[in-house]
């Protein structure tokens, strides 16, 4: 009873790394880029003007606070896919041979 419950755990984390093989990475890292290069268009670097400029992405812009907020969603979404990534290959010993020297780069 214990070993085929040992079993089906085994088969359902391996069943969900085959989903989860960074892809989810690769796509927020995407979003990211894309919501940054429209943000880039409005946000003004500086002491003076950073806020304002953030304060008038949010207001003024059309669809800027859905853009920032993708933005910011996103980057915490990244950085759980990424992390939920190296469990499943702790997880799944994805590391071990013959992918042992993917570690290194």
């Amino acid at each position: 009873m214990v070993v085929a419950v040992a079993l089906s755990a085994i088969n359902q984390v391996n069943r969900f790394a085959a989903v989860d093989d960074g892809r989810l990475g690769h796509v927020e890292e995407g979003l990211q880029v894309g919501s940054g290069c429209l943000l880039m268009l409005y946000y003004q670097p500086g002491v003076e003007t950073s806020f304002h400029s953030v304060r008038e992405i949010m207001t003024a812009v059309p669809y800027g606070w859905f853009v920032r907020s993708m933005h910011v969603w996103g980057a915490h979404l990244f950085i759980a896919s990424v992390l939920l990534h190296l469990v499943t290959v702790l997880l799944t010993k994805a590391y071990r041979r013959p992918r042992e020297l993917t570690w290194f780069s």
